[in-house]
């Protein structure tokens, strides 16, 4: 026995590619996020030479689980790694 969709639920399925389709052909007003513009405190920071500092815990803990994501096998020890780095971080942003 086989299960046939009510026409009713068919026509969003055979819409649906056509939509999609439209929309991949037409032009934005906005550029695909890869042609952006990088904005300019990182434009800044990349010209000087200087690492570029974060503005939050977050993005910091971000950074800094990243960086020590692969080569320590210990996550105790990778925790402290972590740790340390986040503190340095969040020191040199408010310097």
């Amino acid at each position: 026995m086989t299960y046939r969709l009510p026409p009713a639920a068919r026509w969003p399925l055979l819409l649906l590619p056509l939509l999609l389709a439209a929309c991949a052909g037409s032009s934005s007003e906005f550029p695909p996020p890869s042609t952006a513009a990088a904005p300019a405190s990182s434009a800044s920071a990349a010209d000087t030479g200087e690492p570029k500092k974060p503005k939050t815990q977050a993005q910091a803990s971000a950074e800094c689980w990243m960086q020590y994501e692969k080569g320590h096998a210990s996550l105790d020890v990778r925790m402290k790694l972590v740790d340390k780095c986040i503190d340095e971080k969040m020191k040199a942003a408010k310097q």
